[in-house]
């Protein structure tokens, strides 16, 4: 199924900033301006089960892409990250694929891992790229969430969004995550997947808030990753969290001056862990940074591309199949493919999220997924 690169490159144009894939001209994918005109259009194509499946061919069990083609277009839209961000890249190195072997256009937006759960739960987008524990916390009006949001499923994995502690070497104030009680913190984006984390995490396992980090002459600072490293070089905040792949560019700017150091959860991470299913245990390996010389024990949400539980059953196992059938591809295109979409880890998410039928029977096709 070797194919030529061409129709990825094509997609890349559509953010200057775009890493991970390389620019050109593209018919397959819009500007995430057409997204709204898409996502109608999919109501009218995706959105009916049995149009879909009149629309195409039959089922291609053991057969090639070109039994999965539609005879006419569908038209979906996608909620991913800013341009240049991993969930972007991604969409944008898959996307032509789907166009040269389903018929199927999509246009690609900018989003978060939050508003694009919402999204979907109230059919503003066909797909949406988020985290396994918004599923969880939305089901059940937990975490950013204040009234429930269901509806939602997953249908295949994305990379493993690890929360990384740190500090420098310069700093010694803080050694373990309990010692952040009184020290300057930078705790990422206001409402941010990572916020949530932190404070359910730090208020169920060492009684410490926000507002108390402050009471004890502390503070708290709500930044970007690039806004967090460009502190802790200057030393106006002590310790700082991250979520996100590895190693993290922004973290590797600390190695070399004044020096990076991750800190280390304690054993009642596991703990944490067992009572919230959106959550699960995660290694980074040794050496990922410069003076990090063993395995580092964090948590995990793995970031998935989701879509409405009552999506056409046959349309999802086709974008599921030709998204795996060419992942060799797509990931020479883009680096967040290559180096962390990996079909054995399909299933890793099913303790936060629920897997869409329409993708099940692509794995259970395959022999990953029971019948």
């Amino acid at each position: 199924m070797k194919k030529t690169l061409a129709a990825i490159l094509s997609v890349c144009v559509a953010t200057a900033g775009l890493t991970g894939c390389t620019s050109g001209s593209s018919t397959a994918t819009t500007a995430a301006s057409t997204g709204a005109a898409a996502a109608e259009n999919q109501v009218a194509s995706a959105g009916s089960g049995d149009e879909a499946k009149d629309a195409g061919a039959s089922s291609a069990e053991g057969g090639n892409g070109a039994d999965l083609r539609y005879e006419d277009t569908q038209f979906i839209s996608m909620y991913t990250s800013s341009p240049g961000g991993d969930m972007y890249n991604m969409a944008a190195a898959i996307a032509p694929f789907w166009e040269s072997e389903l018929n199927v256009v999509a246009s690609i937006g900018p989003g978060g891992s939050f508003s694009n759960y919402k999204a979907i739960s109230n059919g503003e987008c066909t797909i949406g790229f988020d985290h396994q524990c918004m599923h969880y916390w939305g089901e059940r009006a937990q975490g950013p969430f204040e009234e429930t949001f269901d509806g939602v499923s997953y249908m295949m994995i994305l990379f493993p969004a690890t929360v990384q502690c740190f500090s420098t070497d310069k700093n010694t104030s803080v050694q373990q995550i309990s010692d952040i009680a009184d020290k300057r913190v930078g705790f990422g984006a206001v409402g941010s997947a990572l916020n949530v984390f932190l404070e359910d995490y730090l208020k169920a396992m060492y009684d410490i808030t926000p507002e108390s980090i402050v009471a004890n002459g502390g503070s708290i600072s709500y930044m970007s990753d690039s806004e967090m490293s460009s502190a802790m070089a200057d030393g106006t905040i002590d310790v700082g969290f991250a979520l996100g792949t590895y190693p993290k560019t922004s973290l590797q700017e600390l190695e070399n001056s004044p020096g990076l150091r991750l800190i280390s959860f304690g054993e009642d991470l596991d703990k944490y862990l067992e009572t919230n299913p959106g959550w699960s245990k995660f290694s980074i390996p040794a050496g990922t940074y410069v003076g990090q010389d063993t395995d580092y024990e964090t948590a995990t949400s793995w970031a998935i591309m989701s879509i409405a539980s009552d999506m056409d059953e046959e349309l999802v196992y086709r974008l599921t199949r030709v998204a795996w059938e060419n992942i060799q591809e797509e990931g020479e295109a883009c680096a967040a493919i290559r180096n962390f979409m990996k079909l054995e880890d399909t299933l890793k998410p099913m303790g936060g999220a629920e897997l869409h039928p329409g993708a099940a029977r692509y794995y259970k096709e395959i022999g990953l997924l029971e019948e």
